[in-house]
């Protein structure tokens, strides 16, 4: 088992995951792989800024393609529909007017 950055390296275990990271169940006969998403995280640079902001509400207006684990970061208060809300939140953390994504 591992985890690994998009550029298939190895993420040392004191790193930050970011969204699009794998983790990697390799088995003698075959491996599986699960791509991880960090709620906010839009850009998967591992940190939440207005950048993240910004792709939230591209993806939400349908601006961009994106994967399905940015979508799912996307979902900041993870009810399984993308809405506006999401940005109005991304933005109020970016600008400190909230401490957690989860209030």
């Amino acid at each position: 088992m591992s985890i690994q950055g998009k550029d298939d390296k190895i993420i040392e275990e004191n790193t930050k995951v970011k969204t699009g990271d794998k983790f990697v169940i390799a088995l003698s006969s075959s491996s599986y792989t699960i791509h991880l998403s960090a709620k906010g995280d839009i850009t998967g640079r591992g940190v939440i800024d207005n950048k993240d902001t910004i792709k939230v509400y591209q993806i939400l207006r349908e601006r961009v393609e994106v994967e399905n684990y940015y979508k799912l970061a996307s979902d900041i208060n993870e009810d399984g529909i993308l809405k506006i809300n999401e940005v109005a939140k991304s933005h109020q953390y970016v600008e400190k007017k909230i401490e957690s994504l989860e209030e």
